[in-house]
């Protein structure tokens, strides 16, 4: 048996249920009630909280996204857990762009002697440029990687010596007070030409590392460096975070 009410009021054991204009109250076949037609906001009197119940259930959490559904208050509560502070995104950001022109140049304003053979750190005294102050002369003899700069650097580094034709000369540069990858340059002196020697390599630096310009030679007796600008130098050039 089938019934229908296009409009009007049935009585039931839990109340009233009355059928709108433009609307149809059927019974299938199989006993159940099936409600046809176009229901309006004015009709449904739990519509807000029946799409705020379809939305709380069709909100899911994802990776560090929490998402929490107050039925009672009506409220939908989404957070994010586990992300980076702004300090440590504007560290990242620092750290990872590109970096024209950071670096340094140091070099030696005064002959140094170097004893014979014997691995000796070169005191240095003048900038030709530091952008962000790896040289100071509290400690002449080091530049220091400041805070936020770890990465690949460009290290050129440069050693002049007086003349003398006995032996070989080196410029090695040391990190934090051992050779840096091993990068020596050797050259054999000779007689009237003063002999220089030039190293450089890419190193990979973090915050507080120091490196240091260091000679050695062994031509049998104490040699001087010919200090200068373009002479007895060290020079490092930020590349970028790894």
């Amino acid at each position: 048996m089938s019934l229908t009410l296009v409009q009007g009021t049935v009585r039931a054991p839990g109340g009233d249920i009355k059928i709108g204009a433009g609307n149809t109250l059927r019974r299938d076949a199989d006993g159940s009630y099936v409600l046809d037609g176009t229901q309006t906001a004015g009709t449904i009197t739990d519509l807000p909280e029946t799409v705020q119940d379809i939305v709380g259930a069709m909100i899911a959490a994802g990776a560090n996204i929490s998402a929490t559904y107050n039925d009672a208050g009506g409220t939908l509560t989404i957070a994010a857990t586990g992300l980076a502070t702004t300090a440590q995104l504007t560290a990242h950001t620092a750290a990872a762009m590109p970096h024209p022109g950071i670096g340094t140049r140091i070099y030696q304003t005064v002959a140094q002697s170097i004893p014979d053979n014997t691995t000796t750190v070169l005191t240095l005294g003048a900038e030709s440029y530091d952008t962000h102050n790896l040289w100071t002369s509290g400690t002449p003899t080091r530049l220091i990687i400041p805070a936020g700069l770890g990465g690949m650097w460009q290290v050129t580094a440069c050693v002049a010596y007086v003349a003398n034709a006995t032996g070989t000369r080196h410029a090695r540069v040391h990190k934090n007070g051992a050779l840096a990858n091993r990068q020596t340059m050797q050259a054999l002196a000779t007689a009237g030409n003063s002999s220089v020697v030039v190293t450089t390599d890419l190193l990979r630096l973090v915050a507080g590392d120091y490196l240091e310009l260091v000679a050695f030679q062994n031509s049998g007796a104490a040699l001087n460096t010919v200090a200068g600008e373009i002479n007895v130098w060290i020079a490092a050039a930020f590349l970028g975070s790894i």
